[in-house]
């Protein structure tokens, strides 16, 4: 059985910012980004452990789909990925 996953308010903000920036140039890639980085998020429910870890912070994880990272936490007792983060590459490290 697989993990549920839940979005934090600060990654569904993140995700609407991106969204909303590649959408000025090109609206058909920011939807086609957007819905590509919520089914990569999903994937996590069969396959959480699968991203690699960050060095200072060892209980989170990040997926990475292009330039953009998927910051996230396993929560095992409760069988929960909390997606923490929707967070572009080459932007300072966001504050976790």
């Amino acid at each position: 059985m697989g993990y549920q996953v839940v979005f934090s308010p600060i990654a569904e903000a993140d995700l609407h910012e991106i969204i909303a920036y590649i959408a000025d140039d090109n609206p058909e890639a920011a939807t086609k980004l957007g819905a590509e980085l919520i089914r990569l998020a999903f994937t996590l429910a069969e396959m959480p452990w699968r991203g690699g870890k960050f060095r200072r912070r060892s209980q989170l994880r990040r997926l990475v789909h292009g330039a953009y990272l998927i910051i996230y936490q396993i929560k095992e007792s409760e069988q929960i990925i909390e997606v923490l983060r929707f967070w572009h590459g080459a932007r300072r490290s966001p504050k976790l």
